[in-house]
């Protein structure tokens, strides 16, 4: 099976990397969906500003799903958007936010860290 994969070009923006849909000629943000299964693969998606707004809300660029609203996790027209450009990351030149899509995923970096350090915390 073939998958095709986007590329979209970036060039240098104010604090970050702005990547262009040349078909559409639109500003895209890139994503990485952290989906907390062992086998993860950080799949990284370009998405529309207005879609980057939706998902991270008031300047965060980590969050996770269970803090977005129930009608826009249950938007499937709308998750179809966010999943419409999968990026290859070797062409990209930075993320601007992480989406991590399993509940867990936060219990588990918490036991990971206080694994580390005796304790939870830094």
């Amino acid at each position: 099976m073939f998958l095709a994969v986007w590329h979209y070009p970036c060039i240098r923006a104010k604090l970050y990397d702005v990547c262009l849909d040349q078909e559409n000629h639109i500003a895209m943000k890139h994503i990485e969906i952290v989906d907390g299964a062992l086998n993860s693969r950080f799949e990284l998606y370009a998405v529309t500003d207005q879609i980057f707004d939706l998902l991270f809300p008031a300047e965060e660029d980590e969050i996770y799903l269970e803090y977005l609203n129930k009608e826009l996790q249950e938007d499937a027209a709308f998750w179809d958007q966010v999943y419409a450009r999968e990026v290859d990351r070797r062409t990209v030149k930075g993320i601007h936010g992480i989406l991590h899509t399993h509940p867990k995923a936060k219990t588990s970096i918490i036991e990971q860290t206080a694994g580390r350090t005796g304790s939870i915390g830094y």
